[in-house]
């Protein structure tokens, strides 16, 4: 789940509520939401587990080509 996304989910249980209301509710301070929405911080483990969802990490690599001497 991308950025975006989680903030669509959050705007939903936001429901007409206030930031201030809806980040009271939810346990963390309205400028760590406004942050969020914004786009300045990436959502971190306490929202993310409001939302049910588990943070991944996914680490690709490439084997470097050896160069015969």
């Amino acid at each position: 789940m991308n950025r975006a996304q989680v903030v669509e989910l959050l705007r939903r249980m936001q429901a007409g509520r206030s930031l201030r209301e809806f980040a009271e509710n939810i346990g963390v301070s309205a400028g760590y939401l406004s942050d969020i929405y914004c786009g300045n911080r990436a959502p971190g483990p306490s929202i993310l587990a409001i939302l049910g969802i588990e943070k991944t990490t996914t680490v690709e690599y490439e084997r470097a080509k050896r160069r015969k001497p």
